[in-house]
């Protein structure tokens, strides 16, 4: 008995073993014309050579402080089937119109991920999103849009559209964010958000100041807003004309509602009850 049960382990700890994905790194940055998706310019190494994988599915991927790169923009739809994708303290430069991340792409080290100036528009679509340290998404240029969809966003980093000094135009939509806790931000350019979902119950709205241009062509729900105007913005539902008042600036466009919930319980309770409605503020400033 106790050799069959020793032969059972064995042979299941083999079969685990097995099942172990690989990891593969980038060695260099990808060239403008490669793609992320091209199996040769990954590697079982992290440095000095080894082995490219021979499928994506159920491996992970890192980049390891270099630059990918989803092509030359030719091809409509770039994919990437890997299990999971590391951005390592990198650059990733989108060239492609339509880039897919079926699965999950975590963010770490900082830095960025950029609509290149190739392309005046980019679909960036991604299963799970992992933050984990602050990253930006930009379009730098006036004329140029990302758009992200978002299936999972987790972490407690904060999401930042844009720098500085950057005027691009960007859509979100997030299906799940109830277990990501950092900041959404966004610096002279233009936020969407869009579509169903958008349920930021643990998570702040930061407004950095008021160059900044939110639509709502959806409803958007927030644990909190901050930055400028917001220091005594109760929590309860509001349009985009009652926070321009508030704020005492044109900052909010568009036909959905912004909801600023107390804390996830007290607004599940609340919604239940009917308590929130929409509020319009008008002639009303902060003191």
């Amino acid at each position: 008995m106790m050799k069959k049960l020793i032969s059972l382990l064995l042979s299941t700890t083999g079969l685990a073993s097995l099942a172990v994905a690989n990891t593969f790194y980038l060695q260099q940055s990808i060239a403008v014309n490669d793609s992320w998706a091209n199996a040769a310019v990954w590697f079982d190494q992290i440095s000095g050579g080894g082995n490219n994988p021979t499928l994506f599915g159920g491996n992970h991927f890192d980049t390891n402080g270099f630059t990918p790169r989803t092509g030359d923009g030719d091809n409509a739809t770039t994919t990437f089937n890997g299990d999971s994708l590391t951005l390592r303290n990198t650059l990733f430069q989108l060239q492609a119109g339509v880039v897919n991340i079926p699965n999950r792409l975590i963010a770490t080290g900082g830095n960025s991920l950029r609509v290149h100036n190739s392309r005046t528009a980019v679909q960036f679509n991604v299963g799970t999103l992992e933050l984990d340290s602050n990253y930006l998404f930009r379009s730098v240029n006036a004329d140029q849009t990302l758009t992200s969809n978002i299936g999972v966003l987790v972490g407690s980093s904060n999401l930042a559209f844009n720098n500085s000094t950057e005027t691009g135009v960007h859509t979100l939509s997030v299906g799940d964010a109830s277990d990501y806790t950092g900041e959404i931000r966004l610096n002279n350019s233009t936020l969407t958000f869009a579509g169903p979902g958008n349920v930021f119950l643990n998570a702040s709205l930061f407004l950095p100041n008021t160059s900044a241009s939110f639509v709502l062509a959806g409803d958007v729900t927030f644990g909190s807003l901050t930055g400028i105007g917001f220091a005594d913005l109760a929590p309860n539902t509001y349009d985009a004309p009652g926070l321009n008042a508030w704020i005492g600036s044109t900052v909010f466009s568009g036909d959905g509602n912004l909801t600023v919930v107390p804390e996830p319980s007290t607004y599940a309770l609340l919604l239940a009850l009917g308590v929130l409605g929409v509020v319009v503020v008008r002639n009303r400033r902060r003191s």
